[in-house]
C-alpha cells in the first residue's frame, strides 16, 4: 500500500537521520567523488549546488571542490514562497536562513542560469520521482527555469540508497532530475 508523501517524509527522515556518523562520512565521500566523476559535473561551467543541513548528503565538499575547479557556483535563498540563486565564492558569502540552512548573504548577485543543478530531496524512487519537504520550491523553480529558458539545465540529485524506494506518490508538478547519485550508483 502507497503511503501518503506526509508519511513517507516522516519515513525517510527517520531513516536517514539514523544514519550513524561513520557510514554518513563513508557514503558523503562515494557520493561525492561519483558525481565529481560525472560527465554532466564536467562540463559544466555553472552549478546550481545547496548547501547541506542535518542528515542530507554533505555537499560542501562539492562546494568546495567546483569553486577551486573554476565553476561559478550559485546556492539558493528563500524568498517567500519562492526561491532564487546567487553566485557566491566561499562559505564566506552565507548566512544562516530560513529554518537555519546556510544561505547567500544579500550582497551576492543573482544566477539566472546554471548547465547543471544539484539538488535535495528526502526520496526518489527508480523512476526518478522526488519526494522534497513539502514547500515546492524545487518544482516551482524549475517550472519558472523552463518558461524563462525554454529548457532546463541538466538535473542531478544527491541521496543515500535508502532514500529510494520501490514508488513514490507524484503530481504532475512535481519536477524529476535526470538522474539520481547515490553511493550504490547512479539511477
Amino acid at each position: 500500500m502507497l503511503l501518503t508523501k506526509k508519511e513517507y517524509r516522516v519515513r525517510l527522515r527517520r531513516d536517514r537521520d539514523k544514519i550513524s556518523l561513520p557510514q554518513k562520512a563513508v557514503w558523503d565521500r562515494k557520493i561525492t567523488e561519483t558525481l565529481l566523476e560525472d560527465a554532466e559535473y564536467q562540463r559544466a561551467e555553472s552549478l546550481f549546488l545547496y548547501a547541506s543541513f542535518g542528515s542530507e548528503v554533505d555537499t560542501w565538499s562539492i562546494l568546495e571542490q567546483a569553486l577551486a575547479a573554476g565553476k561559478q557556483v550559485a546556492l539558493p535563498r528563500v524568498e517567500g514562497k519562492e526561491m532564487k540563486f546567487y553566485r557566491i565564492k566561499g562559505r564566506q558569502d552565507l548566512q544562516a536562513g530560513v529554518w537555519g540552512i546556510m544561505e547567500p548573504g544579500v550582497h551576492c548577485r543573482p544566477a539566472e542560469q546554471a548547465d547543471l543543478m544539484i539538488m535535495p530531496g528526502l526520496g526518489f524512487d527508480k523512476a526518478k520521482h522526488r519526494l522534497g519537504y513539502g514547500g515546492g520550491y524545487y518544482d516551482r523553480y524549475l517550472a519558472a527555469y523552463e518558461a524563462r529558458e525554454g529548457k532546463l539545465p541538466a538535473t542531478c540529485a544527491a541521496a543515500y540508497a535508502l532514500q529510494i524506494c520501490p514508488c513514490l506518490p507524484a503530481e504532475a508538478t512535481d519536477m524529476r532530475p535526470d538522474r539520481i547519485v547515490t553511493e550504490a550508483g547512479i539511477i
